[in-house]
């Protein structure tokens, strides 16, 4: 889209662009040219000195078509030698071979300002510029006889002809429909001309059809698909099988859901079209000037009312669900804000036999069909090696017969019902019947079919039949890494027909309650009470671990290739069989995942038919479990495996009573694994097993892309040789200028790896806040946004990574100033996290975020056993190995002095859970029992109540010393005492001083050893942090801990003492409700906070002399409440306001005052109207002002009054359009 004549300024680009959605735009000051397509490339302005033209190459990211020069342009009106000379000058340009311009490629259009109606050309304009333009192009409008229409209207009896668009003659062909439409005159006094033109032929196909998810909410399509519904299922073929009749039903649907969405269009804009089309019409007519002054003011002024209608049912329509979503959904925001991005297109594929590269789309489709085809065919397998392959595995699990009948006792319509409400507003791509779970959800609804629905369900789950829908796939392909001319790095993603998702969502939610006991703990994909962090947590302990003890010990991540594409069916039915699934459910499931016919979407066609013999296919609900099925096996093969030796935990001298966690060989996050070696022969071991699983299962190990890493972060030579001689050649380890990543988690073993890590985050969380600030955003939609798009891409990182302060410190200022948008005075960034209903955004702050991601691992190391979670055990002996200061308990939890220093080396994650456990806040520790053995391994500070200050004990260098360095257990007595000179205390002196020092009572002593120095004849016992640990757990911190609460509670604490808010929390809640325009909720807001600059505090800041006197009211100081009401113009325009909005009313200054800062509500009011009535009253006096006080614009009270009033009446009329 071209403008011209624009007089854009930089503040109105963006806006311009935001509401036209464009993806790319180029303005000067009076032309403007818009891309709404990634698929046109718009270069950079060739001519950005001339500010009444702009000229552009635009071009295909994918060459798809031949690249064009745009010329915009916007001619003198001023005289007709102004004219000729910026002709001349636009021709010497479009010739020079500065710019290499094509001219057989050239589209030159905008505002001419001449008329090829009129005589004397050589007057109007330069006769070189007519010559080239006669010699080489042609005049679009010539097509569709649209010549004669005037597109320049000066009144009613003045028009004329002088906006044009000319396309070279090598693009005339090109055409496929030009017109002219009438814009609103309050708009625009020129026509909008539009061009279509067909520039080759399009890469892609059309693809699916997808029924349009709005139509569910059309109350009109509702009535009449019930309607519809009532008449299939009334005349149902009887012939036809369950199966036959359903499809036969979603076919009807199909058709009449096309019918209704070709149908259903605006009234508004039919009537728009048909309108314009009978005023070109009658203006190609030539009619004389008496008729058209009669007429065609009439088609004009319905033109302009429907147009009108239109904009304003649009901008209210915006303006509704901005209110309502705009500054409080997350997913609102990323939607309105999202670039459209190109649809990756296939351009080569390499044919598989020859290696060459072809590119026409029958070539394409032909590679992708015998690619799929060869990896749907099965590679054949021998029943009798399954048998044997599963028969060695010890102790295979089995389903109970409890289990077995829930995944086979019969589907009620409660269950269907109930798993398509779940998904009923999901967007998920649907399949070839393009029907979406919403659809879906409307038919399972519609009580005269239930029957039928439930028959269908319940054969599929008995006896394997279903609709042949359900096997009739399409294959959408997503690029990965890698090179894209090779199909290995598409992945293939099947689009389902949402019944049988639907179907396969109610078997997936019971395998998931029979799967847990199935699945070894080292498989965390896909199950409940299972999480990928903890793959990522005992990878991060065994590096620890293997670092402090110089362990030489390796990890292999492996890489499937196509690992989901090629589960051989017999190979699954068997495995499934020997777990103890029932036969009937292997039958159902082995039938609808097998024998598919497949077709895969190559840009927009498909291929022929390809039959999926093996594989399961990607986007199935079920597919995750069925895979985990598949591959337990090959996890127990090498679990079990006495030669493999993997990383064996080290011997305790003397081990804790649950004993040593057992030896770790691998970790499983669905087809994820980490394999640990510990020699060559586990290598070798390792080949072994993954050669017999490919032999039974047709799974193929990817060796070239599988990565080598040493535990200890240590380079080994004779590994790296050793994995080369493999094929291997990706290793990583401390050298590694950035971190491994492994299911998405940095691995970090060095300090150079965490400082990329940093920058990395940190450049991440900087990007997007400034492609959100391009936005205009109010600063509590900055805070969602900040919250919800941009803090979210760092918290996974978080769970498990340890960072430096001033990180957090770093990334605060960016997010601060990204939501504050730079405003002054500024804000503490604890008063922005706070809740929305104490004056705060909710914001939340990225420490304290951390601490609460910790959770998860302060409940495994403080829980009872876990049988199901594979970082548990490891996690615990981690703590009472490395982290217990020798007492192999886990008291460090609750006595930081106990607790390891950090190591810049290292990930250093129990730093993370420490801080967590501290920020509860725990203080009545004293308050324990424990036994002697448990008193002395505590540090000293535990047991001191009261000490002087700066006491020796308070020095960081005593800080580690423990209770057992100065008292003792008599086992005489049977009681603690302090240590004498007999007992030959460490520190003598120091063991004497705090002696007299108790004695005296200038040291107190507190209640956690007291009772062992009081009571006599107590045993010694062993050292024991259950007391401590029920204790934290029956704590009111932990028992009520809440996310949201906990996350409040640590933000409270960082805000000043005397920070007080004067608004209730039912007020705020009122202020956040109130439907005002989001820039004056911001500046009301600041207002509140008392962070709005008035002359008194610039006097005050600057350093320059600036006067604190008011520039209304020079004798006055101008504070804030001064230049917002008290000032006698000011207030002119409050009491004009209340005037015309309720003259019976009467308000004083100080009672706005109070309104404004403290939200006074009035008994004899609507208080929301007035509210909504003052903040834009505050905004418009806010902005006249400094309008007034920076630019020198008059401040005028009346017509700020209009201006308050229209903006509050069209308010109010969206109120009534929401209610």
């Amino acid at each position: 889209m071209a403008f011209q004549e624009t007089h854009v300024t930089d503040a109105h680009i963006q806006t311009i662009n935001m509401q036209f959605q464009a993806t790319q735009s180029l303005w000067t000051h009076h032309c403007g040219l818009l891309s709404f397509s990634p698929s046109f490339i718009l270069s950079e302005n060739l001519t950005p000195s001339n500010p009444i033209m702009v000229l552009s190459k635009v071009s295909h990211p994918q060459n798809f078509y031949a690249p064009f020069h745009v010329l915009v342009l916007y001619a003198p009106a001023s005289s007709g030698k102004a004219r000729r000379e910026f002709f001349d000058s636009v021709l010497d340009t479009l010739t020079s071979p500065e710019y290499a311009i094509d001219h057989q490629q050239l589209i030159i259009l905008g505002d001419f300002n001449y008329s090829y109606h009129r005589a004397n050309l050589s007057s109007q304009t330069s006769l070189r510029w007519v010559s080239y333009l006669d010699e080489s192009f042609y005049n679009v409008m010539h097509c569709g006889d649209n010549s004669s229409i005037p597109t320049f209207r000066r009144n009613d009896e003045i028009t004329s002809t002088i906006d044009y668009i000319f396309i070279s003659n090598h693009l005339r062909t090109a055409i496929q429909s030009t017109d002219i439409h009438r814009l609103h005159s309050s708009w625009t006094d020129h026509q909008l001309l539009s061009l279509s033109i067909n520039l080759g032929s399009t890469p892609t196909g059309f693809g699916l059809w997808r029924a349009n998810p709005l139509l569910v909410k059309n109350k009109e399509y509702r009535s009449q698909l019930k309607q519809r519904l009532q008449q299939i299922a009334e005349h149902l073929p009887q012939s036809l099988s369950l199966q036959d009749q359903w499809d036969h039903l979603k076919l009807e649907i199909r058709k009449f859901t096309r019918s209704f969405a070709v149908d259903y269009s605006n009234w508004r804009s039919k009537s728009l079209r048909s309108l314009q089309r009978k005023r070109n019409a009658f203006l190609r007519s030539q009619p004389p000037l008496a008729l058209r002054l009669q007429r065609l003011p009439v088609i004009d002024r319905q033109i302009e009312s429907l147009q009108q209608e239109l904009v304003d049912i649009s901008a209210l329509k915006a303006g509704i669900r901005w209110r309502e979503h705009g500054e409080k959904s997350a997913g609102y925001l990323k939607r309105i804000h999202h670039t459209r991005t190109t649809e990756q297109t296939i351009v080569h594929l390499q044919e598989p036999v020859t290696g060459e590269r072809v590119s026409s789309q029958a070539q394409l489709l032909e590679v992708s069909k015998t690619f799929y085809q060869d990896l749907y065919s099965v590679d054949p397998i021998h029943e009798s090696d399954v048998d044997r392959y599963l028969s060695d595995i010890d102790s295979l699990p089995q389903l109970s017969h409890e289990d077995q009948q829930s995944l086979i006792s019969p589907i009620t319509i409660d269950d269907i019902l109930y798993q398509s409400k779940k998904v009923l507003a999901k967007q998920s791509s649907s399949g070839a019947d393009g029907l979406g779970y919403a659809f879906i959800h409307l038919i399972y609804c519609f009580k005269p079919l239930q029957k039928l629905i439930v028959k269908l369900y319940n054969a599929a789950l008995l006896t394997g039949m279903f609709p042949s829908s359900w096997q009739d796939i399409r294959v959408r392909l997503l690029p990965k890494k890698g090179d894209l001319s090779s199909l290995l790095n598409w992945r293939p993603i099947s689009l389902i027909n949402c019944d049988a998702k639907i179907y396969t969502r109610v078997i997936n939610q019971r395998m998931r309650l029979v799967m847990e006991d199935v699945i070894n703990r080292y498989q965390t994909g896909f199950l409940a009470d299972r999480f990928i962090a903890e793959n990522g947590m005992v990878l991060n302990i065994l590096m620890e671990q293997a670092h402090v003890e110089r362990r030489r010990e390796i990890g292999l991540l492996l890489d499937q290739e196509k690992a989901y594409d090629r589960v051989h069916p017999t190979y699954l039915r068997q495995t499934m069989l020997s777990f103890g699934f029932p036969e009937s459910f292997v039958q159902s499931i082995g039938n609808l995942f097998f024998g598919n016919e497949v077709r895969v979407n190559v840009n927009g066609y498909f291929t022929d038919l390809v039959q999926q013999q093996r594989g399961l296919r990607q986007g199935d609900p079920l597919s995750p479990l069925l895979f985990n099925i598949a591959l337990e096996p090959l996890l127990r093969h090498v679990i079990q495996d006495p030669s493999f030796t993997g990383f064996v935990p080290t011997a305790y001298d003397d081990p804790p009573p649950d004993g040593v966690p057992s030896t770790l060989k691998v970790l499983a996050y669905a087809d994820d694994v980490c394999v640990f070696l510990h020699s060559f022969e586990d290598y070798h071991r390792l080949q072994h097993h993954l050669n017999r699983y490919s032999l039974v299962s047709n799974a193929k190990v990817n060796i070239h892309k599988t990565e080598a890493f040493s535990l200890d972060g240590r380079p080994y030579p004779e590994w790296i040789e050793f994995f080369s001689t493999q094929g291997i050649t990706k290793w990583h380890d401390h050298t590694s200028p950035s971190p491994l990543r492994y299911l998405g988690f940095p691995l970090i073993q060095s300090l150079t790896q965490r400082r990329h890590l940093e920058g990395h985050l940190l450049q991440l969380v900087k990007t997007q806040c400034d492609i959100y600030s391009q936005r205009q955003l109010s600063i509590r939609g900055r805070a969602t946004i900040a919250n919800s798009l941009i803090l979210s891409k760092i918290w996974y990182v978080l769970r498990l990574v340890h960072l430096p302060k001033n990180f957090f410190k770093q990334l605060r200022s960016i997010v601060y100033q990204f939501v504050w948008c730079n405003c002054k005075p500024s804000i503490k960034y604890a008063q922005l996290c706070s809740p929305l209903q104490s004056g705060g955004l909710g914001l939340l702050d990225p420490l304290i975020q951390q601490h609460n991601l910790q959770i998860r691992w302060i409940e495994q190391l403080l829980a009872d056993p876990l049988p199901h979670s594979c970082s548990q055990p490891y996690l615990l002996d981690h703590m009472r190995r490395f982290h217990s200061a020798g007492s192999g308990t886990r008291l460090a939890m609750f006595f930081p002095s106990l607790r390891a220093p950090t190591s810049a080396h290292s990930n250093n994650f129990m730093v993370n859970i420490f801080a967590a456990m501290d920020s509860f806040g725990l203080d009545d520790l004293p308050s324990v029992t424990c036994n002697v053995a448990t008193l002395l391994v505590l540090p000293l500070s535990s047991v001191l109540a009261l000490t002087p200050e700066d006491y020796w004990t308070t020095k960081p260098r005593h800080s580690k010393l423990k209770v057992s360095q100065y008292f003792t257990f008599d086992s005489s007595f049977g009681c603690v005492r302090p240590q004498v000179s007999i007992d030959h205390p460490i520190t003598p002196r120091l063991a004497a001083q705090l002696l007299r020092d108790v004695q005296n009572r200038t040291v107190k002593l507190n209640n956690l050893i007291w009772p062992l120095i009081l009571q006599q004849n107590q045993s010694f016992g062993v050292v024991d942090d259950t007391p401590f640990v029920d204790l934290f757990l029956s704590s009111r911190q932990w028992i009520t801990y809440k996310p949201k609460l906990f996350r409040f509670s640590l933000t409270q604490q960082l805000l000043p003492a005397d920070t007080t808010m004067e608004a209730s929390y039912s007020q705020w809640q009122q202020f956040w409700k109130l439907p005002v325009e989001p820039a004056h909720r911001s500046l009301w807001y600041r207002l509140v906070h008392k962070k709005m600059y008035s002359q008194a505090a610039l006097s005050q800041m600057t350093t320059r002399t600036t006067s604190a006197q008011c520039h209304f009211c020079s004798c006055v100081v101008e504070d804030i409440q001064h230049l917002i009401v008290r000032c006698p113009r000011k207030w002119a325009v409050w009491i004009e306001v209340f005037n015309v909005y309720s003259p019976h009313l009467y308000f004083s200054q100080d009672d706005i005052c109070s309104l404004l800062w403290s939200f006074k509500t009035f008994h004899f009011v609507d208080n929301p109207e007035l509210w909504t009535l003052c903040c834009s009253v505050l905004a418009h006096i806010w902005r006249f002002h400094w309008q007034h006080i920076i630019q020198g614009t008059p401040f005028t009270e009346n017509t700020i009054v209009k201006i308050i009033m229209s903006r509050f009446a069209t308010l109010k009329r969206s109120l009534l359009e929401i209610d």
